[in-house]
């Protein structure tokens, strides 16, 4: 039987080798030159957006709206009767919600904002399921494209997660094995067992080309022999092979 400790290692392993497999694979194709290309589709050449700074009081009725426009009409201070009568959780601020583009908020209060010069409030209230909106707005500003500088990090990360995926899903649909007769043929995942593992059979197409008694055969503990059942932790070996219960992939 397997001991605590023996699983606990052998999850040890697979933690190394699946970092070394990801390293070797997803690591190396997120090179600057692929920043760059994603840089160039996703932001180069795209035009400037314009951003409104705006705020809010958001209230339960029209009447109440209309009244705090009142209010500010004679001077009173936005923020003072944001914190007084707000329901919306950015009272606390003022009402402020900032710089934000058009496709950013829901549209009819993107629409009235945007209608606003910098320092004016809205005469009319605006109603969603929330409640009635006082809003002023507070500057406007032009905003570029990114530099690459400025956006590097987040493409490189998201080029990781791609990459990440992409070696995950290759790992479920496919490995290469290296049995004697199968040495670098594609195979596949005929079945899997909780007690056994996954056995490995050969892809269509490659079983004449395999070869040998054992071409079409799954790779079952009798091939033994002709497999190589060895976890180099913590080594430079980690980066070569993974161990199944069945078979040995190459990396």
């Amino acid at each position: 039987m397997t001991t605590q400790g023996e699983a606990a290692n052998g999850r040890g392993d697979r933690r190394v080798l699946e970092g070394a497999l990801l390293e070797r694979t997803a690591v190396a194709q997120v090179s600057d030159a692929a920043v760059i290309a994603r840089y160039k589709r996703d932001f180069a050449g795209q035009p400037t957006v314009e951003e409104v700074h705006a705020r809010h009081i958001l209230v339960g009725t029209e009447e109440e709206a209309k009244r705090i426009i009142g209010e500010l009409n004679k001077g009173s201070d936005f923020a003072a009767l944001a914190q007084r009568f707000s329901k919306d959780p950015d009272k606390a601020r003022g009402g402020d919600l900032g710089f934000f583009r058009h496709d950013q908020v829901w549209k009819g209060f993107a629409d009235l904002a945007f209608s606003l010069k910098p320092g004016e409030i809205a005469q009319m209230p605006i109603f969603n399921e929330f409640g009635w909106h006082v809003v002023q707005t507070l500057e406007r500003r032009p905003v570029p494209p990114p530099t690459l500088d400025q956006v590097r990090d987040a493409i490189r990360k998201q080029l990781l997660q791609e990459a990440v995926q992409s070696v995950v899903a290759q790992a479920r649909e496919g490995c290469v094995c290296t049995s004697s007769t199968w040495t670098g043929r594609r195979c596949r995942v005929r079945r899997r067992s909780r007690r056994t593992g996954p056995e490995w059979v050969a892809e269509p197409g490659d079983e004449q080309s395999a070869g040998g008694p054992d071409a079409g055969r799954g790779l079952d503990p009798g091939h033994g022999a002709d497999i190589t059942r060895r976890i180099a932790r913590g080594t430079a070996k980690s980066r070569e092979l993974i161990t199944t219960r069945r078979g040995l992939l190459a990396l």
